[in-house]
């Protein structure tokens, strides 16, 4: 009785001590066996980001899309150079967002950034010299310039609001982009809501203008050839949350127009009426084009016809007017899923 005691009292202390030279475990034995033993936890969670988004390149009113760079990770925000010969776009085939471009058939592939900061919406000037972007690299969302000759980089607005879609004036003086510097940032119970207007700088940082005073949403800026308008959709504050919502119903869904403004009067034009999301305004083949949101979405022209529906997200047109480029996601699953390997 007092042996069984004494066996029960050392299991209880030490848990690895060898008793009579039976089952005796040495470091190695002990540490395979926690191996063995550990449990495997797994984390679920819900992620409403893209899986995979491709680049296409389409004739003007977007049928015949044709994949132009398949790739596993993300390639997206696409836009044509002026004249036409390369298409700039966001990728994270390397690790962090980052710029590159490539030609139009999908030849010549070249990464123009690289850094662990999020780099987007890479816009090229007319001239082909300089690349105009949104980085995270200064903390916060500013718009950086690249010299592509010398590698010469700066950040061009240096603000703490976002500051994001930069677009060049056709001569190469202005770049017009939306902010969130001078929103009141209204609250709406826990959510605070960010209003966006439009500015226009100098490519050397000076003449900053403000546009735009709606205290609401304006954005995608894009010039007409002339260089004396500015299109631009807008939404009123309460329908962004519609806009971003996950939920594909259309009962949800928010409502934008495409506005222009004159850029030496201020004079406003609201070019389209109606529910729905109306977005990504660009001046391509003498009319205007721009895109509709899901679930009936696709290309339409002011004036003109539709053209083809489906899913389009920031669309850019060649100069020329025969091609557009666009980003989708190519997974089909809503919403989208994905098992991750325990690393």
């Amino acid at each position: 009785m007092n042996r069984l005691k004494l066996i029960v009292c050392v299991l209880l202390i030490g848990g690895t001590v060898a008793l009579d030279g039976i089952g005796a475990k040495t470091p190695q034995r002990t540490a395979r066996a926690n191996e063995q033993s550990a449990p495997r936890y797994g984390i679920a969670f819900a992620s409403f980001a893209p899986l995979n988004t491709d680049l296409f390149v389409a004739e003007a009113d977007g049928r015949n899309p044709r994949p132009l760079l398949p790739h596993p990770d993300l390639d997206y925000n696409g836009s044509f150079a002026s004249d036409g010969h390369w298409i700039l776009f966001t990728s994270t085939r390397n690790g962090s967002a980052d710029i590159y471009r490539v030609r139009p058939d999908g030849s010549g592939l070249e990464q123009l950034t690289k850094d662990p900061a999020f780099d987007d919406q890479g816009a090229l000037s007319p001239d082909g010299r300089s690349l105009a972007f949104v980085s995270s690299r200064s903390g916060q969302a500013d718009i950086w310039i690249l010299e592509l000759d010398s590698g010469r980089l700066r950040n061009l607005t240096q603000d703490p609001g976002g500051d994001f879609r930069p677009s060049w004036s056709p001569d190469g003086q202005w770049l017009a982009f939306s902010s969130d510097r001078d929103s009141k940032k209204p609250r709406r119970t826990f959510v605070m809501r960010h209003s966006t207007e439009i500015y226009r700088v100098r490519p050397d940082g000076s003449s900053l203008q403000r546009i735009t005073r709606l205290d609401a949403f304006a954005g995608s800026p894009a010039w007409s050839p002339d260089g004396t308008r500015l299109l631009y959709y807008e939404a009123p504050l309460d329908q962004v949350g519609r806009i971003t919502t996950t939920r594909l119903s259309t009962q949800s869904r928010g409502t934008t127009q495409i506005v222009s403004i004159d850029l030496v009067t201020g004079e406003r034009q609201s070019l389209t009426s109606g529910p729905g999301e109306k977005r990504s305004p660009r001046w391509t083949g003498g009319r205007i084009a721009y895109v509709t949101g899901e679930p009936d979405g696709g290309v339409e022209f002011l004036p003109g016809a539709a053209g083809a529906r489906g899913e389009m997200n920031s669309p850019s047109w060649s100069s020329d007017g025969r091609q557009m480029v666009f980003h989708r996601d190519v997974d089909s699953n809503w919403p989208p899923t994905s098992q991750l390997a325990q690393r």
